[in-house]
């Protein structure tokens, strides 16, 4: 079981200015923590989060729809990115997530100066998404209405 409560796997996607998508690798979550109000729907508490800060729910897998429908979130959202390949994202000042990445890697170092040029990265987030070897399948997320999506500033 992964230590880090909210995760493993780069839960970062970025998107150019030029409006082309580059994609890394995707969290899991385990587990979902949910909870509902009295006569309510059951709601899972990062999409709640993700939502209370300016994320939006996303009802497409599209990408080319996702980043072109993607909003900034709200300012007390970051994600750092270091030079050393620390990626970290943080809401209201709290750690929410953080991987290191390898700068000797070809691969992580373009996602790293993407990152940084561009100035945001595209998260896409939720519950129910299914992480192959070939991608990531949101269908599940987008049906159950859990998909959540935001572009948020990058800090170096």
């Amino acid at each position: 079981m992964n230590s880090r409560p909210w995760g493993r796997g780069s839960p970062w996607s970025t998107t150019t200015g030029q409006g082309t998508c580059r994609s890394r690798r995707w969290p899991t979550l385990f587990p979902v923590l949910s909870f509902r109000e009295p006569c309510g729907e059951l709601t899972s508490a990062l999409v709640s989060v993700l939502l209370s800060h300016g994320f939006e729910l996303s009802m497409s897998t599209d990408y080319k729809e996702i980043v072109q429908h993607a909003r900034d979130v709200r300012p007390g959202v970051g994600c750092t990115v270091t030079g050393q390949g620390l990626v970290s994202l943080h809401i209201d000042g709290e750690l929410m997530y953080s991987e290191q990445l390898d700068p000797a890697d070809a691969g992580e170092t373009k996602w790293l100066e993407a990152a940084t040029r561009a100035g945001k990265v595209l998260v896409i987030s939720g519950d129910y998404l299914e992480i192959t070897d070939t991608g990531l399948n949101m269908d599940a997320a987008a049906r159950l209405g859990t998909l959540v999506t935001g572009n948020v500033p990058v800090r170096t």
